[in-house]
């Protein structure tokens, strides 16, 4: 009688989630009971070489991203793979918080989540503004005239596409209210009510 060896998942694949073109990367997993080797593969532009819980990946020239998984395998049996996606640069920017209207010299913060894969952050701010930042973060004060605010991620491959947000500076005074109403004559210990047309 013959007794199929079934092995588990690896748990996890550990190594670099961004790499650049024509680069050698290292990945390993931790080994998996009763496993006598491991199958490792990826897509996109790349190789990979290896059978044990570490693999060698060569991303040849032109890679813009793909997925790694692995295996684990004995001689009758390969179990499902655990994947992770690698790509060239760091993860999309989501959205610039912080308001879009301002006044002229005001201080100011921006920000971005933080982009998976991202080394360093490039901060470029309208015309007559002033602040610095590397990270996702930045502190400004505002010029007399808006403009767009645009931050773009950067690591070793280069920098990832600009995330932007238009701002308006505005120098408009609110009117001076109207006539008050309410009573112009009260008692002692007597509330009232007062109010103006709003403007």
């Amino acid at each position: 009688q013959k007794v199929r060896g079934l092995t588990s998942v690896p748990a996890s694949i550990n190594g670099a989630l961004t790499a650049c073109a024509n680069s050698t990367v290292t990945y390993s997993t931790a080994a998996v009971t009763g496993a006598s080797s491991y199958l490792w593969t990826i897509t996109g532009n790349a190789t990979v070489s290896g059978t044990g819980t570490t693999a060698t990946v060569t991303f040849n020239a032109g890679w813009t991203g793909g997925i790694l998984c692995v295996a684990a395998q004995t001689t009758c049996y390969t179990s499902p793979a655990k994947c992770i996606s690698i790509s060239n640069t760091a993860a999309a920017l989501g959205a610039i918080s912080g308001t879009f209207t301002a006044c002229p010299n005001s201080v100011i913060t921006y920000s971005v989540p933080a982009s998976a894969g991202a080394a360093s952050y490039t901060w470029t701010l309208p015309s007559g503004w002033s602040g610095a930042s590397t990270t996702n973060s930045i502190t400004t004060t505002t010029g007399t005239i808006g403009g767009t605010i645009s931050v773009k991620a950067n690591n070793s491959c280069g920098s990832g596409t600009a995330r932007t947000l238009a701002v308006t500076i505005s120098t408009a005074v609110p009117s001076q209210p109207g006539t008050i109403s309410g009573n112009t004559t009260t008692c002692a210990v007597v509330s009232q009510t007062y109010s103006v047309a709003a403007v």
